[in-house]
């Protein structure tokens, strides 16, 4: 495997994931529904490519509570989990000097 190839990847997953928990954030302050769902669709698969299968199984059941169009509490502890775990991932990748 060209490690030059994995370091590109792991920087592009970074900027992507930074860009999208931002985003998610955002959403998340003014209740915008559609775009919370299009962000946790778009994490959830980094959060598989990159092995995240924790995330991905919380992004998953929160997919689901927000079929139902409507924001609990629970769904909103969950997500601030998510963009937990992608900021710890980043860091983490950073830290190895990855990007």
């Amino acid at each position: 495997t060209d490690p030059s190839f994995i370091e590109k990847s792991l920087a592009i997953f970074c900027t992507n994931s930074e860009e999208l928990t931002e985003q998610l954030e955002h959403a998340l302050q003014t209740n915008k529904l559609k775009e919370i769902t299009a962000i946790l669709h778009k994490l959830k698969s980094s959060a598989g490519v990159t092995g995240m299968q924790r995330t991905r199984n919380l992004i998953l059941k929160t997919e689901l509570d927000l079929k139902k169009k409507k924001l609990s509490k629970e769904a909103i502890k969950v997500m601030k989990e998510i963009i937990a775990d992608f900021k710890e991932c980043i860091l983490a990748i950073k830290g190895k000097s990855y990007g």
